[in-house]
């Protein structure tokens, strides 16, 4: 299970709020015409005199395809992983490439840990120009009120604060809750996604691997590079109902 259970707690809430529109689901299994798996599962292994290998589809989200992958370095040297050179090949049901759009990479979480970074600052900075407006536009609504030699003037100058104070309430509810979430998100992409690393002799790493999905595609072939050597798998769709 490894990760598996750490990895649905983190998309428990976001799949509760995407909902089901599909009562026909899928998974992407071995295809043990050509990949070896482990007894009893659907982990998919290899092994080589350099690298010992497994991999397992976790889930499809947001048109991306999961996986977790394991890596064991058998070689007295150390071996680059990188997760932007994992490439999948998409196939029809008659094991023909896909027309047109047939390749894909995994995302680098090196881009996407910069880029959730980048969202930060500018949530940050979105909060602090909201702020300032608000408490601005309460300050002239309020300077208005009180040109206008109203005997009202107390009771305006207590309602334009309030009308702010809502408003900021709202915009630190909102600012909390993004920040929390793109942080979350950052924090997956830090901890959980397999890193591009130098994995030295002895060592071993797993973590999440992300690959845009193909519609299309019955078959996919993924290939794995470590230096000197390559590990290609091969899993196929299969359908699952739903009552």
């Amino acid at each position: 299970m490894r990760l598996f259970l750490k990895f649905i707690i983190i998309l428990f809430p976001i799949l509760l709020s995407a909902g089901c529109s599909s009562s026909e689901l899928f998974t992407l299994a071995p295809d043990k015409e050509k990949t070896d798996t482990e007894d009893g599962t659907e982990i998919a292994f290899l092994e080589d005199e350099l690298v010992y290998s497994n991999i397992e589809f976790v889930d499809e989200f947001n048109e991306k395809y999961i996986f977790y992958l394991f890596v064991f370095n058998k070689s007295d040297e150390k071996i680059n992983i990188d997760p932007a050179e994992i490439k999948m090949i998409a196939f029809d049901e008659n094991k023909k490439l896909i027309p047109k759009k047939n390749t894909f990479y995994a995302i680098d979480p090196a881009l996407m840990i910069g880029e959730l970074e980048e969202n930060i600052n500018n949530r940050k900075t979105e909060h602090a120009i909201s702020t300032g407006f608000n408490f601005i536009f309460a300050l002239i609504n309020t300077a208005v009120d009180l040109s206008n030699n109203n005997k009202n003037d107390v009771a305006e100058v207590f309602e334009n604060a309030a009308i702010f104070a809502e408003k900021q309430v709202i915009e630190e509810i909102d600012y909390s809750a993004d920040v929390d979430y793109l942080k979350s998100q950052k924090s997956m992409w830090e901890y959980d996604v397999l890193p591009k690393i130098q994995l030295n002799s002895q060592d071993d790493i797993g973590g999440l691997v992300f690959i845009p999905a193909s519609r299309d595609a019955e078959y996919l072939k993924i290939i794995i590079p470590f230096d000197s050597t390559k590990h290609t798998y091969f899993f196929k769709k299969e359908k699952i109902s739903v009552d």
